[in-house]
């Protein structure tokens, strides 16, 4: 019987694909695995690569689409064409780190309806920059019951990222066959969050999944699609309106889980991280109004969403914040690190 199945959509990403591939397959065959490739109608190289592993691994299966069925699309087919008890959707060009087949082997044993793991921040070359905080608070190994107004809630006001939302699918190891059962989501169809999306309607079969803190994957920033076709604006756009659309879908009759959802995705969208309008490019500044609809759906302050429309808004933390994060601060940022991890233990 396949216990996981590790998912892999895909569209033109050939260069990536066999980082993601060799992560995987060095780690050893495992019995209970396969490893199933959903190809989004590329017209790269990716259907030469993936066949060439083809012959060395008999647990890898290729599926090629006709026609281009979007992102959201494409991660249902994998679903839908898996095998697995379990299954554990990744990244065409992360990497997983190595020994997390066998921890997720070994986890998925105890039968919670999904899980959910640490990830590693690294840059567009995949070398590690940071772990990923998703939660505050939480110990490594807790239990959710998503049943529970107050668990749900308790689990929200700890989220500090949207992979703590399940943003990032390799973030989430997950029963197939309940996914195969949530219903509805055509509103949220088309916006690349059908992932979260499924899982938050797991709450509607009273699940419960367990949070596991250990990073198992390497996340590739720095490439993002959309920004690279529009713009960073038009990206928080698509965040802030897939996921508005998500708590109004899901969390129509729960008013308190709806607004501890959207105070999540408020914390970790701080006003500080967004820049003033005046230093935006010609792309973003035409996708600035969008932009501003949805920002103003959240419960930020009514002074910050009023200084928004503003054309010289100056916005003084965002620039403390760029000088923060400056790399010739690491001397000063590395000991504070330390110190906090001391303390708090994060």
């Amino acid at each position: 019987m396949t216990e996981l199945s590790i998912c892999i959509p895909t569209c033109n990403r050939a260069e990536y694909l066999p980082v993601m591939l060799d992560s995987i397959f060095k780690q050893a065959v495992f019995d209970g695995v396969e490893v199933v490739v959903s190809d989004n109608n590329s017209y790269d190289d990716t259907h030469r690569i993936v066949k060439e592993y083809q012959e060395r691994y008999k647990n890898l299966f290729y599926y090629k689409n006709d026609i281009n069925v979007g992102f959201d699309r494409n991660v249902l087919n994998c679903i839908s064409r898996a095998k697995g008890k379990y299954c554990w959707i990744l990244g065409d060009d992360d990497a997983l780190l190595p020994g997390s087949v066998g921890f997720v082997m070994r986890n998925i044993k105890s039968g919670y309806d999904f899980y959910t793991c640490g990830l590693n921040l690294c840059d567009g070359k995949l070398r590690f920059l940071e772990q990923w905080a998703l939660t505050r608070g939480l110990k490594d190994g807790k239990v959710v019951h998503m049943a529970s107004d107050a668990e749900l809630m308790r689990y929200l006001r700890a989220v500090v990222s949207n992979g703590g939302l399940f943003g990032y699918v390799g973030g989430c190891v997950f029963n197939r066959s309940l996914a195969l059962k949530v219903k509805g989501g055509q509103r949220v169809s088309g916006l690349g969050w059908i992932h979260i999306y499924l899982l938050w309607s797991f709450k509607n079969f009273n699940a419960k999944f367990k949070i596991l803190k250990r990073p198992l994957v390497n996340l590739r920033t720095q490439n993002d699609s959309l920004i690279k076709e529009r713009s960073a604006v038009y990206r928080l756009t698509m965040e802030f309106k897939g996921l508005y659309i998500i708590a109004e879908e899901l969390f129509r009759n729960q008013p308190k889980v709806k607004n501890a959802f959207l105070s999540a995705v408020k914390r970790y969208i701080a006003p500080s991280s967004i820049p003033p309008l005046f230093v935006l490019n010609k792309n973003e500044k035409r996708d600035w109004p969008e932009f501003c609809g949805w920002l103003c759906k959240y419960p930020y302050s009514k002074s910050f969403k009023k200084r928004l429309s503003s054309r010289w808004r100056v916005n003084p933390m965002y620039f403390v914040r760029k000088f923060i994060n400056i790399p010739a601060l690491a001397f000063i940022k590395r000991p504070l690190k330390k110190v906090r991890f001391a303390i708090l233990g994060r």
